[in-house]
């Protein structure tokens, strides 16, 4: 039976059927068919009701709309379909939180957060193993809390530094960098440079581009500003360079060093090196530098004393990324000591010591086997002679086969007490002598060092080390030597003639190092 409504439609209820009574209800036994125009069906009108108010459906089927006076909400005691496409809460666009409730008891939910704008979920959400997709995570400048138990697992992708981090508990630790693959590029010179005048810096300009695996961050060109290394992303960047230097006639030294934007000099960057005349003396240094975005770095060179000449040279550059990790303890660049503070052995090559006694400063000296603790720079020893170092006479017995400096002071005969004092142990490196005249016709010549052994006055002078040994020619030359002379001794240096004529009108010039002991 269906019953059509085009007016109003007063039923007046039974006895049996009170909706002004507790769980009131109107029960439809057959269908209902309703067709109506800006009406109301109203239950409980007069607003008496104390109970709950349910709509039956069928009563065999016996379902309810019930709305639970207690908990104020509808209660569906069936399965609610929704034939159309959307479910809208919040129709009337009051705003403020939007909640779906799972469970009275267990008041799990998820909540439009309308002052974060962004959903809240009360629990773990599990995705039975398939795929979270077009996903981004959390993106902040900083760490957007501080990491605590409670946060491990958390994830955020940094916009400062473009990494991922992730909480583990108790700090911050980063997931890996961007890639395997480093931007770097490498350019070489391989034509010989002529140096400008003395102390003048000359910026090196490179020919060959040999790597540049990434222009936007590291370029180079050989045909625009050839000198120039250029800078595409700021970061921490390791920066290399090789040189050659030389001349052919007399001992040679040079600078080099690297600039940002002809400007500021990199700290670490300025080598100094020397060597002897006809000798290649390679320069080779790494430092670490920031670098801006927009920047460029310059390799330069200028020459100290000589006519000097730069070849095969290389001048590179690695962007560095990688892991975030945790601050380390602060060290020392330098170690500090009344002693040596570790023994010099291969593995501490290259590390610095302060002697808090003396002031000195001293480098662990590894090549050549040297293995000692020795003064950074090499300090020459200049002495010459023009009187005749005479056939079989040497520094004990002649005074013009040791050297004279000062005001020709140098042996005065058997007892030789004029010295150059020492006060420190010493290592000689290197050596440069030259006589005029046409060297042994027979026989040859030796090199030695001889000292008082004290620091006591007019004490006789005895042989103390052997330079060189065996030489025939007017000149000679040596480096890498490992030579050891006490320190506290008055020392002279000179020849031990075994050639059968004299040497006169000769020069030898010791170059050494101060010994940390």
């Amino acid at each position: 039976m269906r019953l059509l409504l085009r007016g109003f439609l007063i039923i007046l209820l039974s006895t049996n059927i009170l909706l002004g009574t507790a769980d009131a209800r109107i029960v439809f036994q057959s269908e209902f068919f309703s067709e109506q125009q800006n009406n109301s069906f109203i239950v409980d009108a007069y607003s008496d009701v104390t109970g709950n108010l349910n709509i039956q459906f069928g009563n065999t089927i016996g379902a309810f709309l019930t709305w639970d006076i207690s908990n104020n909400s509808f209660v569906f005691s069936k399965d609610l379909g929704v034939d159309g496409n959307t479910m809208t809460l919040d129709h009337d666009n009051t705003g403020g939180d939007i909640t779906v409730k799972f469970g009275r008891t267990l008041a799990e939910y998820l909540k439009w957060n309308a002052s974060t704008l962004a959903f809240d979920l009360s629990d773990n959400l599990n995705l039975t193993g398939n795929q979270i997709q077009n996903v981004r995570f959390e993106n902040k400048a900083t760490d957007p809390a501080t990491c605590i138990a409670g946060l491990a697992g958390r994830v955020y992708f940094n916009t400062t530094d473009k990494l991922t981090y992730v909480c583990n508990g108790t700090v911050w630790k980063s997931t890996g960098g961007l890639g395997t693959d480093l931007p770097a590029v490498q350019a070489r010179r391989t034509s010989d440079l002529s140096i400008g005048s003395i102390n003048t810096w000359t910026d090196v300009t490179m020919n060959i581009t040999d790597i540049k695996n990434n222009p936007a961050i590291l370029n180079h060109s050989t045909s625009v500003n050839s000198d120039n290394i250029t800078i595409g992303e700021t970061g921490v960047y390791q920066v290399f360079y090789r040189a050659n230097h030389r001349d052919a006639s007399v001992t040679h030294e040079m600078d080099t060093r690297v600039r940002i934007n002809d400007t500021t000099v990199i700290p670490g960057s300025l080598v100094n090196s020397r060597d002897f005349r006809d000798e290649y003396s390679p320069v080779a240094n790494s430092v670490l530098v920031t670098l801006n975005a927009g920047d460029f770095i310059t390799l330069q060179a200028q020459r100290i004393t000589a006519a000097t000449l730069v070849s095969e040279v290389s001048f590179s550059a690695i962007r560095l990324r990688g892991e975030k990790g945790d601050q380390g303890t602060p060290g020392t660049s330098v170690l500090t000591g009344s002693t040596p503070p570790v023994t010099c052995v291969a593995p501490k090559g290259g590390t610095l010591w302060y002697d808090t006694d003396l002031g000195l400063t001293y480098v662990c000296d590894t090549s050549n086997g040297r293995n000692k603790w020795l003064s950074q720079t090499d300090i020459p020893m200049i002495g010459e002679e023009n009187g005749s170092c005479g056939s079989g006479k040497d520094v004990g017995d002649d005074g013009d086969c040791s050297v004279a400096f000062g005001d020709s002071l140098g042996g005065d005969g058997n007892t030789t007490s004029l010295g150059y004092y020492i006060p420190y142990p010493i290592t000689i490196v290197g050596y440069g002598f030259s006589q005029d005249d046409d060297g042994c016709t027979s026989g040859s010549f030796d090199l030695e060092v001889w000292g008082t052994g004290s620091s006591t006055n007019d004490n006789d002078f005895t042989l103390k080390a052997e330079i060189a040994t065996g030489l025939v020619d007017e000149t000679a030359v040596g480096t890498n030597k490992n030579i050891n002379v006490a320190g506290g001794q008055y020392i002279l240096w000179g020849v031990d003639n075994n050639c059968g004529q004299s040497i006169d009108d000769w020069n030898l010039v010791l170059y050494y190092r101060n010994q940390g002991t």
